[in-house]
């Protein structure tokens, strides 16, 4: 993922830290330094550390929980403003969304819980920037924890507040209705939480206001674009007329083909008719203007694209598409060779005019 570097992994989950937590260390340790003392800048530095410890504990506890369903969890992303858990699919049962939504905020309050055993009392002690105390230090975390736990069950959708909002409204409505409910309703406070972050000069506020209005409305198409593929496989999305290259062809035979047509990208197949790799048209130029023309496709091919079922839905198929990072995905048949072959833009096609096929029936029953 671009702009982010990775830590680890736990439990199948790739961890990732974006580059600008770590700018926003550098700044803490600096200013803190110009402020204070060396001493002052480990403990601040410490702090911060930890608290963006207790966020991934909080996104650990969704993905912990969301395996208990079968639902794994590719990535998380620790940004300055907290944490993302990127789930490979959206939970449609109500209990489930629930249960993984609550999972993350119960966590905060779990270590919370523990910092208030481990000393007595600690939450009555004042806070302070830089803590001069064990005791103090511990506070900080508390109140931390306390502040995630509380701040994250907003019902802002998409943090989990919104999403237990959402499953609880899909306890009654159908969960296209649920979702663009509590996608308005997390624009509503993305909105309010924007004119008070001005107000107020809150610029952190202001980004997590940005995040909400955004990811809100993204998360909604996403479910949109679901609910028209439902009922629909790969095949369905995929085109049956396309070219393919083989490792040994040239790079001219391959750039005669996008020149003569509208595909852009290929799949590059073995000879029992596999889809081993992928070549693109900017790489097929790349490799032209580098390495001329009689140079081999195999120069210019990247990672095997994601190998399909023709009979998998075409929601999961997309999905996967997505995951690949790759331009398209071989739909194979139950030998695994090649049979079609699925871009975005096919998928995206589908999704058009599927969209205003309903919105015509809509319209003539209307």
């Amino acid at each position: 993922m671009r702009w982010s570097v990775k830590i680890g992994r736990l439990t199948g989950t790739e961890i990732r830290i974006h580059l600008s937590l770590l700018l926003l260390l550098l700044w803490l340790g600096i200013s803190t330094w110009h402020q204070g003392t060396p001493v002052d800048v480990l403990i601040v530095l410490a702090l911060v550390c930890l608290s963006f410890t207790c966020v991934l504990l909080h996104e650990l506890g969704h993905v912990l929980m969301g395996l208990r369903f079968g639902i794994t969890t590719p990535r998380i992303v620790l940004y300055p403003i907290g944490g993302v858990a990127w789930m490979k699919r959206i939970p449609r049962e109500p209990r489930v969304e629930l249960l993984i939504a609550l999972a993350g905020p119960m966590v905060n309050i779990f270590l919370a819980a523990i910092g208030i055993l481990v000393i007595r009392g600690t939450i009555l002690i004042p806070l302070r920037e830089t803590p001069t105390s064990f005791e103090e230090f511990v506070a900080a975390l508390i109140w931390i924890n306390l502040a995630l736990g509380a701040f994250n069950l907003i019902p802002a959708f998409p943090m989990d507040g919104g999403r237990i909002l959402r499953a609880l409204l899909a306890m009654k409505f159908s969960f296209e209705k649920a979702t663009a409910i509590a996608v308005r309703i997390g624009e509503a406070f993305g909105i309010v939480f924007a004119v008070y972050s001005i107000i107020a000069a809150q610029p952190v506020l202001f980004l997590i206001s940005l995040f909400l209005i955004f990811s809100a409305s993204a998360e909604g198409s996403v479910v949109k674009r679901e609910q028209l593929l439902e009922g629909l496989a790969a095949s369905d999305a995929a085109i049956k007329e396309f070219h393919t290259l083989k490792m040994q062809d040239t790079i001219h035979h391959a750039v005669t083909l996008v020149l003569d047509g509208s595909q852009p990208d290929f799949p590059v197949v073995n000879s029992a008719g596999q889809c081993t790799a992928i070549a693109t048209r900017n790489d097929l130029i790349r490799v032209l203007r580098d390495q001329g023309p009689n140079a081999p496709v195999s120069e210019a091919i990247r990672d095997t694209p994601a190998q399909i079922h023709a009979d998998t839905s075409a929601t999961e198929a997309w999905r996967r598409l997505l995951e690949s990072g790759l331009p398209g995905a071989a739909v194979v048949d139950s030998h695994g060779s090649l049979c079609q072959w699925l871009t975005l833009e096919n998928i995206e096609e589908l999704i058009q005019t599927r969209a205003a096929t309903h919105e015509f029936l809509t319209n003539q029953q209307g």
